[in-house]
């Protein structure tokens, strides 16, 4: 029984120091250096973004500490924008906060945020006259093209707005 109860209390103690180091590796390396990444971030959202005839303009990236254990990423100015230079978003700050559910998301490279705060954001959807509904210049429902950014945004912790404001237009059948 003793050797079962030192086995259990190694493994406990090593999972401890597993996290405590994932935490330090996070607090004192990958986390200083994200503002760094912020060319990288912006270059491959522009990227996907521009196959849906969107174009992005993201202002600075900073990266803090919400508390000691949940690193928190602030961009500051977040616009999409149409192809004829219709602005369909603007977030004036977004906020995403990681949390313990983050690290284990790492594994597929999507990152799952434990709160995604947007102050005071600006959306524009519509409803086509082919029935078709577009919330901030990406299409929703099953025909859209990449669910895959809806669905990401589905999977959330939680999505909090402070303030904000959703114009709604609905086009006429003819």
């Amino acid at each position: 029984m003793r050797v079962v109860i030192r086995a259990a209390l190694i493994a406990l103690a090593g999972m401890v120091a597993l996290i405590a180091s994932a935490l330090l590796v996070i607090r004192f390396w990958i986390w200083p250096t994200l503002p760094h990444w912020e060319p990288r971030v912006t270059e491959s959202l522009t990227a996907a973004l521009s196959r849906q005839g969107l174009t992005l303009e993201m202002g600075d990236m900073t990266a803090d500490w919400a508390r000691w254990y949940r690193p928190r990423l602030t961009i500051d100015g977040i616009s999409l924008f149409r192809a004829g230079g219709e602005r369909v978003l603007t977030i004036r700050q977004a906020q995403a906060t990681l949390g313990p559910a983050s690290v284990a998301a790492l594994w597929r490279w999507q990152p799952i945020f434990h709160e995604l705060l947007l102050v005071d954001p600006f959306m524009y959807a519509e409803r086509s006259a082919a029935g078709e509904i577009r919330v901030a210049g990406m299409p929703l429902g099953a025909r859209a093209a990449e669910p895959s950014a809806r669905d990401w945004l589905l999977r959330q912790g939680r999505l909090r707005s402070d303030s904000g404001e959703i114009i709604w237009r609905d086009i006429p059948r003819d």
